[in-house]
């Protein structure tokens, strides 16, 4: 496989191969209408935002413990996928020491 190559969900091929662990980046997608929602609480004040370009995230592993390394947004696409609904948020989460995302 070779960027920018077409994947299908019947496609019997490894799409991922970690091999930095420095940094994690996380996919997040969001419906469309809670980001809108998260925009009007921020312009109307009820969510603080003390500064937009270094927002921090915090993660759940899949049981729900508490990841321990947090990150920070660090890209928002605004573009509306319509079979969904959703647009695509990610997060860098750097630090990842304990080699935790290994897989």
């Amino acid at each position: 496989m070779r960027a920018g190559s077409l994947v299908s969900e019947t496609e019997a091929t490894l799409l991922t191969v970690v091999r930095q662990i420095d940094k994690v980046y996380v996919n997040l997608p969001q419906s469309a209408s809670s980001v809108l929602e998260v925009r009007r609480q921020i312009t109307e004040g009820i969510i603080e935002v003390p500064d937009a370009k270094n927002v921090e995230v915090t993660l759940s592993l899949e049981n729900g413990a508490a990841y321990d390394v947090t990150g920070h947004l660090d890209f928002l696409n605004l573009t509306v996928t319509e079979k969904t609904g959703s647009v695509l948020v990610r997060a860098e989460v750097a630090g990842n020491f304990d080699r935790r995302q290994r897989r």
